[in-house]
C-alpha cells in the first residue's frame, strides 16, 4: 500500500524541490497517504502550469454553425493542450515508456528543460 512506502519517501525527498505534470493532481494523492510537503522553503516546478505561462493553445469561440464553443485554429498557437504526450511531441521528446511513472518522470524532466529554455529565450536581452 502507499501509505506504507511514506516514511522511505519523505525521507528521500527531505525539503529538495519537486518536479512534476499537474503536480497537484499527484500530491493530493501523496498528502491523503501522509505525504508531508509543506516545508516552507520548499519549491514547487509543474509543467503544466509553466507550459499554460509560455505556450499558447487554440482560444475557444463560439461558432453558429455548431450552435457550441470550440477551439479556434484560425489563431496563432503553439499546441492544442498542455497534456504530457503533446509538450512531448512539441518538444520533439520520444516517449519510450509513456504512461509508466519512470518513462513519465524523465519526459516531465525533459519537458522542464526545454520549458526553461523558453524561458529564458524570452527574458534574455530585458535586464540590461
Amino acid at each position: 500500500m502507499l501509505y506504507q512506502i511514506i516514511p522511505s519517501l519523505q525521507e528521500f525527498i527531505g525539503d529538495m524541490p519537486l518536479l512534476g505534470h499537474n503536480l497537484e493532481f499527484d500530491l493530493k494523492f501523496l498528502c491523503r497517504a501522509g505525504l508531508d510537503v509543506t516545508p516552507e522553503t520548499r519549491r514547487f516546478y509543474d509543467t503544466y502550469e509553466l507550459a499554460g505561462h509560455l505556450l499558447k493553445k487554440p482560444k475557444w469561440t463560439y461558432d453558429r454553425d455548431s450552435g457550441g464553443y470550440g477551439p479556434n485554429y484560425n489563431q496563432n498557437y503553439d499546441v492544442m493542450d498542455y497534456k504530457l504526450g503533446t509538450l512531448c511531441a512539441h518538444f520533439w521528446i520520444d516517449r519510450m515508456d509513456a504512461h509508466r511513472a519512470l518513462g513519465d518522470c524523465v519526459d516531465t524532466a525533459k519537458v522542464f528543460r526545454y520549458l526553461l529554455e523558453k524561458k529564458i529565450d524570452t527574458t534574455a536581452g530585458f535586464d540590461s
